[in-house]
């Protein structure tokens, strides 16, 4: 026999907010409540977990990831990011300036079509997701989080650029780890 609980009626009109009329009992939608607490707090409740994956740690409530095999990157936004020299505040950004900074230094469409491994074109293109960087004549299709770090870590390696990345992960149940900070950081060996 399940248990009988008694809740105020404060709290009743606010489980009320939630429920699909005709649908949804008290249960369930104390049930849903429930998974998303839980989808949003099962990574989150210990440290412990985070330092077991293979090449992450947990410092100071920020997780570390290894540079080389970053988890999913997917539902993030950039707090803070450095290239090079240049400051960074979203992930197609990151590619941006990675492909300029690398331009700089082969001063040759073709040279730099052998080493990145993003989508890229001679010229003005505009469709199929490229945006146009007038600065070096070419135009970049733009990647998703995990893409575009893969991308800019070749080039920092291959240039020898510092690249750091504070962002969070977004408030949503796909995300890795909801509302969770992470930093990525790749520096070349001296």
């Amino acid at each position: 026999m399940s248990p009988v609980i008694r809740i105020s009626d404060k709290i009743f009109k606010r489980l009320q907010k939630y429920a699909k009329p005709l649908v949804d009992t008290p249960g369930s939608v104390i049930e849903k409540i429930l998974d998303h607490y839980e989808n949003c707090n099962d990574n989150l409740n210990t440290d412990e977990g985070l330092n077991n994956e293979v090449g992450n740690e947990v410092k100071n409530n920020l997780i570390i990831l290894d540079p080389e095999n970053p988890l999913d990157l997917t539902h993030t936004k950039i707090i803070s990011a450095n290239y090079g020299s240049h400051n960074v505040d979203r992930w197609n950004k990151l590619v941006d300036i990675a492909h300029i900074e690398a331009m700089k230094v082969t001063n040759s469409f073709e040279e730099l079509k052998n080493i990145s491994i993003s989508q890229i074109s001679n010229g003005k293109k505009l469709d199929k997701g490229f945006r146009y960087l007038e600065k070096i004549n070419i135009s970049v299709q733009g990647e998703n989080a995990n893409k575009t770090w893969i991308s800019a870590l070749n080039l920092a390696k291959h240039f020898k650029k510092n690249v750091k990345i504070l962002f969070i992960w977004r408030s949503n149940k796909k995300s890795l780890y909801p509302s969770k900070k992470g930093l990525l950081e790749w520096k070349p060996s001296k």
